[in-house]
């Protein structure tokens, strides 16, 4: 069983090896405008108060029913860009975590505010 667990272990290593080095050698014609290239970028995310009292109020508990994502209003500034009217919910199920803890938010451009995209 042991044996098992540590092929296991370095057949993920090589895949994850082998996925670092195939991105490294991939070129991107739009390389420029990618958002995930080079640095990583960094966000500040604006919610009104009354947005923060709608995520405060959402719970997801494992393998219970999951109660309906209410997506609330934001701003995100980010370097010199401001976008406004950006849908933003909390996500996970398992990994759920609260709004003032560490949470995983999901966050759409152009739901409240159609044709605005985060970099193009």
């Amino acid at each position: 069983m042991k044996q098992r667990q540590m092929q296991t272990r370095l057949c993920t290593s090589l895949y994850l090896a082998l996925g670092v080095a195939l991105g490294a050698l991939a070129k991107d014609e739009n390389a420029g405008d990618d958002p995930f290239t080079g640095a990583v970028p960094s966000l500040r995310i604006e919610i009104p108060v009354e947005g923060m009292r709608v995520l405060r109020q959402y719970h997801q508990v494992w393998r219970q029913p999951r109660t309906e994502r209410i997506d609330v209003q934001a701003t995100v500034r980010e370097a010199g860009r401001v976008y406004t009217n950006v849908a933003i919910h909390l996500k996970g199920s398992f990994t759920f975590q609260p709004i003032d803890a560490k949470p995983s938010l999901t966050l759409h451009f152009d739901k409240f505010a159609p044709g605005q995209h985060f970099h193009g």
